[in-house]
């Protein structure tokens, strides 16, 4: 791992120059992929210590915060974490026998909305739509720049060659 990386200065004057019409891109695009791959190796390891040191200190977890202490009144404080997803396909079929119980499922679920920016897109590039559908539409949605997808690819020649050594 390059020290050079971790130098802020070092990251702010290629930022500075990459923002020049003229600045040196080919030497930030370098960079940005050295850490990415640092920030995936850092990322990995980071999850495989913190799961190692969850199971070390809170063996027997509970739902909830869980506490360990630790020396000078520090605490270590641990959540476990469980990820539930439902199968859409079977939800009529226990809707179903949930209600010959009396009971409703809605309770148990809730729907998040997401655009289909797809049929969204539709009324967007239709100058008639846009006109009249999307000032509606446009008045339950924000919009906020999100984080571009970035990757460097080798042309295929370069990869089969790289490959075949």
């Amino acid at each position: 791992m390059d020290p050079m990386l971790r130098n802020q200065e070092f990251i702010n004057s290629i930022l500075a120059d990459v923002e020049k019409p003229d600045g040196d891109a080919t030497r930030a695009m370098i960079v940005w992929d050295q850490l990415k791959t640092e920030a995936a190796f850092y990322a990995a390891n980071e999850m495989a210590l913190r799961k190692a040191l969850f199971k070390r200190f809170f063996p027997q977890p509970r739902e909830g915060v869980n506490n360990y202490p630790l020396a000078s009144g520090y605490v270590l404080k641990g959540t476990p974490k469980v990820n539930v997803r439902v199968d859409e396909a079977v939800i009529p079929n226990v809707r179903t026998q949930m209600a010959s119980m009396g009971l409703a499922l809605d309770p148990f679920l809730k729907v998040k909305h997401d655009l289909v920016w797809s049929a969204y897109k539709q009324v967007r590039d239709d100058e008639e739509a846009n006109k009249t559908v999307g000032p509606v539409l446009r008045t339950m949605l924000t919009f906020t720049e999100g984080a571009p997808v970035l990757d460097i690819h080798l042309p295929a020649k370069a990869a089969k060659a790289q490959n075949a050594s």
